[in-house]
């Protein structure tokens, strides 16, 4: 009877810390994730500031072209 007791206070310590492993582990990947999701952010910001760039150059050779065929047609 003596032993039943001895193992029932085992699995409870091993429970409480397989608990506590299982925690710290969740609250590492959580932290990793938002470390990686920071970094992508940082990323996706920076691609998005250099297709804006792209954009208005575009703009800007397209009104160009537009404004030079006007000139020509004009001339005309």
């Amino acid at each position: 009877m003596e032993m039943d007791g001895k193992v029932f206070v085992l699995l409870i310590i091993a429970m409480v810390g397989l608990f506590s492993w299982l925690e710290r582990n969740q609250k590492n990947r959580a932290k990793m994730a938002k470390a990686s999701s920071d970094k992508m952010d940082a990323g996706h910001q920076k691609e998005i500031e250099q297709l804006k760039e792209r954009v208005a150059v575009l703009e800007r050779i397209l009104t160009d072209k537009r404004e030079r065929l006007k000139d020509e047609i004009d001339s005309l």
